[in-house]
């Protein structure tokens, strides 16, 4: 919804095939096609992709709680997804031209994807539901332009325009309702679907993107970058099932214009930006209003805001392979089309969305060690932002809400480590900290009105979690041209807060338990990575994992995949 997929290929590869298919648990079915050609003497390039993807998506919820049918009580069983099946596809083309006097490269595409998704929840598992589903249709072009030394030697541009539309069907006409074991009773109201009031929402989506960024370099200490940025997202939607399907247009358009300074300094040991921002927002918005005299009349919203955001960011090598590097900003996040319209399934909208402002310091630093054949990068960063009306989603019942705290610190700090030697052997470990606390201590301004979440950690927000990957492989192990290889992948998440209850004990419901998950896989090669065959397990250990929500995601599971590469 308001996303565009973007496949970037290898564009140094004159001819290129890559074909893969897979199959695995809860019958899921992933194929991908990605060709090219490109002609080095007239510059002429095609490149052709495309996916689908199926998974009748169909995992086991464990302990879930049913009515006993011999008493009043509830029992605790294991069952079984019913109604989650997902379906998925897309095919891009483009075309284009490199290296000619009047263009490094321009390039045309055009971009088709389908969706079909079985809705069993909401953004909570506390209902059920047995036939919601919903099919999105999306379809953009878009044209690319770059060229170096434009009209005067160092001027840059690079320029990116998009027009797409998307489609969306929502289906809720069922008149039951469902438990987890699939068992169905009828509701108390015939005109009332899973979600609601039955209804076959439509609604559709047109966006218009452009990036234009200009950079130039006045000479080897100093350089200069213009950057502009238009998103414009309008919906119209309607419900069939209505008497007057009358539509609601909204339109949201945000414009990011950002000029900044580059300078070189210290023999190119300190390289420093400076940078300056502005933000304009538009809310156009149509809505029905109840007025005195009786009836409904359309009125319209339209509402332009201007913002300004600033910073500087530095970075200084103390040696060749050892830096620090700092920054400071002061900056917006301005909303989302589904964030404040909604998605019509299980975020609801909220109009009075505000953008988000945050002062923002990040310091860092960094090194690179090399020892024979063995290479090592660390890399460190502490961070603080202060937020006004930072924009978080909370659940509401069966649903969920983007909203505004008003007040928020964000305190933290992350680190990497990366382990190489040659090709035969890698491994990363990294893990991040951030402490978001809500800091709005009276509602609305009033001393008299104390806000009791104050000094609470946001909820929703994992506040301590990990990484770490192995992996080891040897070439021509099996035979000439070939590799075997085996990675390992572990994620750690710490408990963290599903509601603001602060004081809720970790093991009760108002928290999501701490997670950590172990995936590995084992990849066959020949003749220097033409055929490939892979075998990997996902979840290993079959361990319990939650969304944000609190939402059970997949146990354990097993895919096979085939792959066909021609370069």
């Amino acid at each position: 919804m308001g996303g565009a997929v973007n496949v970037v290929t290898n564009q140094s590869l004159r001819r290129y095939v890559d074909a893969s298919y897979s199959y695995g648990s809860f019958n899921t079915h992933r194929a991908a096609l990605n060709t090219g050609y490109s002609d080095a003497k007239s510059g002429f390039f095609i490149n052709v992709g495309g996916f689908y993807n199926y998974s009748d998506n169909n995992y086991t919820m464990k302990g879930i709680e049913l009515p006993d049918p011999t008493n009043s009580f509830f029992i605790t069983k294991d069952v079984k997804r019913f109604h989650n099946a997902y379906r998925s596809g897309m095919a891009q083309a483009d075309f284009g031209l490199r290296q000619k006097t009047w263009a490094d490269l321009i390039s045309v595409g055009l971009l088709y994807s389908g969706l079909y998704n079985e809705q069993q929840t909401g953004a909570t598992q506390t209902a059920v539901y047995g036939q919601v589903h919903n099919r999105d249709k999306y379809l953009m072009a878009n044209l690319k332009y770059k060229k170096d030394n434009l009209l005067l030697e160092g001027l840059k541009l690079n320029f990116f325009a998009a027009y797409a539309q998307n489609k969306s069907e929502v289906v809720d006409t069922s008149l039951y309702a469902y438990k987890w074991d699939g068992s169905v009773y009828p509701t108390a109201r015939i005109d009332r679907g899973e979600l609601g009031l039955q209804s076959i929402y439509n609604y559709k989506n047109t966006f218009v993107m452009s990036r234009a960024n200009l950079s130039y370099e006045l000479d080897d200490h100093n350089a200069f970058n213009l950057n502009y940025t238009l998103n414009n997202s309008h919906r119209e939607g309607f419900n069939e099932l209505m008497t007057t399907n009358a539509y609601n247009p909204s339109t949201l358009t945000k414009h990011v214009l950002g000029v900044a300074w580059q300078s070189t300094l210290a023999e190119g040991k300190l390289v420093s930006q400076v940078f300056g921002k502005y933000y304009g927002f538009n809310v156009k918005q149509t809505t029905s209003a109840f007025f005195v005299d009786g009836g409904f009349k359309d009125q319209t919203i339209d509402d332009f805001q201007s913002y300004y955001g600033y910073g500087i960011a530095s970075r200084y090598k103390l040696t060749s392979k050892w830096g620090v590097k700092g920054s400071f900003e002061y900056a917006y996040r301005l909303q989302e089309i589904n964030e404040m319209f909604g998605n019509g399934i299980d975020v609801i909208a909220n109009p009075d969305l505000k953008p988000e402002s945050s002062y923002n310091i990040n310091i860092g630093t960094y090194l690179t060690y090399d020892f024979g054949k063995h290479n090592f990068t660390f890399e460190a960063n502490s961070f603080y932002r202060n937020a006004q009306n930072f924009i978080m989603n909370i659940p509401a019942g069966t649903v969920s809400q983007y909203l505004n705290a008003a007040k928020v610190r964000v305190t933290g700090a992350e680190a990497d480590l990366k382990y190489k030697y040659t090709n035969v052997l890698r491994a990363s470990l990294n893990a991040s900290y951030q402490r978001a606390i809500n800091t709005q201590r009276f509602i609305n301004g009033n001393t008299q009105a104390v806000d009791l979440t104050y000094g609470f950690k946001l909820p929703n927000q994992p506040w301590f979690y990990a990484n770490g990957e192995v992996g080891i492989g040897r070439n021509n192990l099996l035979g000439k041209d070939t590799r075997l290889e085996f990675d390992w992948y572990s994620q750690y998440v710490h408990w963290f807060y599903l509601t603001w209850s602060d004081l809720a004990a970790s093991q009760s419901k108002a928290v999501i338990p701490t997670q950590f998950v172990h995936n590995a896989t084992l990849t066959y090669s020949m003749e220097n990575g033409r055929y490939n065959i892979s075998f990997e397990v996902r979840n290993l250990t079959d361990r319990l994992t939650y969304d944000n929500f609190r939402l059970q995601k997949p146990g354990r599971a097993m895919m096979v995949k085939l792959r066909y590469a021609i370069k």
